[in-house]
C-alpha cells in the first residue's frame, strides 16, 4: 500500500513519483531527482508530437524520442532502488508520530 507511487513510473511519470516521495519524506535529493525527469518529460512533450511548439527535424525527434525513452527507463529501476530507502524513512516517521501519541496519552493520564 505505500508503493502505489511507483506506479506512475509505468507509465512514464516517474517526476510524479519522487515528487510524491521527496515531498512525504522531506528528502531534497529526490526532489532534484524529480526535477530532472520532469525536464525530459518536458522535452518530448514540447517536441516530438508534428504540432508541437518547437519544431525538429525527423532525425532530431529520433534522438529525443530515445533520451525520453531511455529516461523513463531509468526513472523506473530508480524507484525500484529507492523503494526500500522510502519505505524504511516512512516507517521512522510513523514510529516517531506513535512514540509522540503514546508520550502525550501518558501525559495527559497522569496530569489529572
Amino acid at each position: 500500500m505505500h508503493s502505489l507511487w511507483i506506479l506512475w513510473s509505468f507509465f512514464g511519470f516517474g517526476f510524479i513519483s519522487f515528487a510524491i516521495i521527496s515531498n512525504k519524506l522531506k528528502n531534497k535529493v529526490w526532489a532534484c531527482f524529480a526535477l530532472i525527469y520532469a525536464a525530459i518529460f518536458a522535452v518530448g512533450v514540447l517536441t516530438v508530437p508534428d504540432d508541437a511548439p518547437i519544431y525538429l527535424s525527423y532525425d532530431s525527434k529520433n534522438v529525443v524520442l530515445a533520451i525520453v525513452g531511455v529516461g523513463w527507463v531509468v526513472s523506473l529501476i530508480h524507484c525500484f532502488l529507492v523503494r526500500k530507502e522510502y519505505l524504511i524513512g516512512l516507517d521512522a516517521i510513523d514510529s516517531d508520530e506513535h512514540r509522540q501519541e503514546e508520550a502525550e496519552r501518558i501525559r495527559k493520564k497522569y496530569q489529572n
